[in-house]
């Protein structure tokens, strides 16, 4: 502080502040494929979303940790310092990544909507109706009957599709 003359960080840290204790600052930058992959697209979702993406790289993609007699250092125990990052007054009440999860499921709607209107349309063409409710009302006989088609259920589909979500 004294020699960049940032003395403002005494008063953003309040009562926090201690003059005897080191600092160490935290940053990490996110790209805009970073953000996208997140299903962050705006400013105004990034800011939004600070919290959780704070959350995110402090659990999930970067640790310190304190080390032991243990090989595997992904066994060592988080360091104390660490955890005080991860609890960073930024991350507020973030969800973490269910918050991330919920984000990129808007991200792959968005896109996927699209699509899906594009085949809807030609559907309904194809089967001549003329509106959303006539076009979906004729597609489940026409999936089941590609079910026993493909020799796969719509279910297991999509509970496949689900796992791959979840590990993406």
């Amino acid at each position: 502080m004294a020699a960049k003359g940032t003395d403002f960080w005494p008063d953003i840290w309040g009562e926090r502040y201690d003059r005897a204790l080191a600092v160490h600052r935290v940053e990490f930058e996110f790209g805009r494929q970073g953000l996208r992959e997140f299903g962050v697209d705006t400013p105004r979702e990034a800011i939004d979303a600070a919290g959780a993406l704070w959350a995110s790289v402090t659990e999930a993609w970067l640790t310190y940790r304190s080390p032991t007699s243990d090989q595997n250092r992904s066994r060592w125990p988080l360091a104390p310092e660490w955890l005080d990052v991860q609890r960073a007054s930024l991350r507020g009440k973030a969800a973490g990544a269910e918050r991330m999860y919920e984000g990129r499921r808007r991200g792959r709607l968005r896109k996927l909507l699209p699509v899906l209107n594009g085949c809807m349309v030609s559907f309904a063409a194809l089967v001549g109706a003329t509106g959303i409710d006539e076009a979906c009302a004729r597609l489940p006989a026409l999936l089941r009957d590609y079910e026993v088609i493909s020799r796969r259920g719509f279910s297991e589909r999509v509970a496949e599709r689900v796992r791959e979500y979840q590990q993406a």
